[in-house]
């Protein structure tokens, strides 16, 4: 007994694999992000409005360990991490690290991997 077309069937699943990883985690890491960037804004402190309001999420990058998105202040506001940390003036008043445990960014990124992989079918 033989089998034709083994490998030309393992090729394509190599193929399927290596996309759904790509678009299932490229999907997650937007999704997350933009739910981060929400919830940093949320949480942000309102002095003026401005940090609460400049939350930026990069495109999804390619890294390593897997694709990413950073999400943080954007230019304007170029202090965020004074707030976050604190200095030897002021307090620290975290927003960007309680925003990071929400629930809600890994509900985020778990609907982000679904419509990632209902785009391979």
């Amino acid at each position: 007994m033989s089998l034709d077309g083994m490998d030309a069937l393992a090729a394509s699943y190599m193929r399927v694999q290596k996309k759904m990883e790509g678009d299932v985690a490229r999907e997650a890491a937007k999704a997350a992000g933009k739910q981060l960037a929400e919830v940093m804004g949320e949480n942000a402190p309102l002095r003026t409005g401005e940090l609460s309001e400049d939350m930026v999420v990069s495109p999804v990058q390619k890294g390593e360990g897997g694709v990413y998105v950073d999400v943080g202040p954007g230019k304007e506001s170029f202090y965020g991490h004074m707030q976050e940390f604190g200095t030897a003036h002021h307090g620290a008043q975290p927003f960007m690290r309680p925003a990071m445990e929400d629930p809600s960014v890994a509900r985020a990124a778990e609907e982000g991997a679904k419509k990632g992989a209902d785009k391979l079918w």
